[in-house]
């Protein structure tokens, strides 16, 4: 599946000219809840005013990632709240969906691992009506030295429960010189990608000609026949 490749060229292509730091992995203490009162924060990464935004690209070639990267401060180094951002690129097989049609369904279950992350003293805030993501970090799991290893684990051992994902790599953006702008274009992109898909699932009637949609449904449909003849 090629529907999002050119996205994923834009993401690594726009990382290039930034410092960034590999991540190796880390375990989790499962046994503690990852929510966290706001008398208890240490900062928010992504809440208003600041940007924060979390999305999934996906592609059936091989990645080119060798590891999760970073791109900015860990958490232990951060000392207030700042803009944020997390991509997550998945390799998926190439059977994925038996038609066209079941593509959307696929792709949903695959992103739907994200709610079920939970690391401690790191509670996840995902709005889908704002297409926004924020995270709340405690005083405590700073204190422990929580960092983006551990996070970075917890992501791709959740996605990696589904059977059709080959390989995870995520990108956390800390850096506030990042053009967190250029995200939220692909970010839009993705989705209108993605909705496009949906209409496929459903086989909507809709009046093509004054949908926004259309161009990209009609590149859509094209690329998932020339995939599923």
């Amino acid at each position: 599946m090629v529907l999002f490749d050119t996205l994923i060229k834009r993401i690594e292509e726009l990382f290039s000219t930034y410092k960034v730091t590999s991540l190796i992995g880390g375990g989790i203490n499962h046994d503690e809840d990852s929510l966290v009162f706001a008398c208890d924060a240490a900062y928010e990464l992504g809440s208003y005013p600041y940007f924060g935004i979390g999305f999934t690209l996906y592609t059936t070639t091989p990645l080119n990632l060798e590891s999760d990267i970073l791109i900015g401060d860990d958490l232990k180094d951060i000392k207030s709240n700042r803009d944020y951002a997390r991509i997550t690129l998945i390799q998926i097989k190439e059977d994925f969906a038996r038609n066209k049609e079941d593509i959307y369904k696929h792709l949903r279950a695959i992103e739907y691992a994200k709610y079920h992350v939970n690391i401690p003293g790191f509670m996840l805030r995902i709005s889908s009506f704002d297409k926004r993501e924020c995270v709340r970090l405690s005083k405590s799991a700073i204190r422990a030295g929580i960092s983006f290893n551990s996070v970075a684990t917890e992501f791709v051992q959740q996605h990696k429960r589904n059977r059709d994902v080959i390989d995870v790599k995520n990108i956390f953006i800390t850096n506030q010189a990042f053009q967190f702008g250029e995200l939220d274009c692909i970010n839009k992109e993705a989705l209108d990608i993605t909705q496009a898909l949906d209409h496929l699932k459903e086989k909507i009637n809709m009046d093509c000609a004054s949908c926004n949609l259309k161009v990209v449904c009609d590149e859509v449909e094209k690329i998932t026949n020339k995939e599923f003849r």
